[in-house]
């Protein structure tokens, strides 16, 4: 019987995976979302950039430490490797938003993938938390005014 291996979703919208090829049509509803996969399948999936880069980017987390070393994504000392962002918690988040110095809140997003950042900008919006200084380097970053969302929502 093949390993399987499961896939968790850290994105905050839905993300399709669809490779006839492999016989694999996925849809990742929400964060937090996981399915099951084979093992081998997982390691084929790889081969496709667009796949690689979900997870190099912190938005797909692999639960098994075994494959994770052999593709690359962690060493065999538990570190993540350099070149993969390592999925941020919403408590993460929610503590670099509301408790953190803006020079060590800039220092923290400022490289990571694009993704990951507007993930910063829905969580402010989600819980209105209105900093100006954290809320205009988001807008400059991400081209997202989290004010302005907030006033437009409670408009609604």
């Amino acid at each position: 019987m093949a390993k399987k291996v499961k896939i968790i979703s850290y994105a905050g919208h839905s993300i399709r995976i669809n490779i006839p090829e492999l016989r694999v049509n996925r849809l990742f509803e929400k964060q937090g979302q996981s399915f099951l996969f084979d093992a081998d399948t997982v390691e084929e999936m790889f081969y496709y950039p667009s796949v690689e880069k979900l997870f190099v980017d912190g938005i797909f987390y692999l639960d098994d430490k075994e494959l994770r070393v052999k593709l690359g994504l962690e060493e065999e000392n538990g570190n993540v490797s350099e070149t993969v962002t390592a999925p941020i918690s919403d408590a993460t988040i929610l503590a670099h938003l509301k408790t953190k110095p803006i020079a060590e809140f800039k220092k923290y997003i400022e490289n990571l993938p694009i993704e990951q950042q507007m993930r910063f900008v829905d969580i402010a919006v989600a819980n209105k938390i209105v900093d100006y200084e954290k809320s205009m380097f988001l807008k400059e970053i991400t081209g997202k005014d989290i004010m302005k969302i907030i006033q437009l929502n409670e408009e609604e």
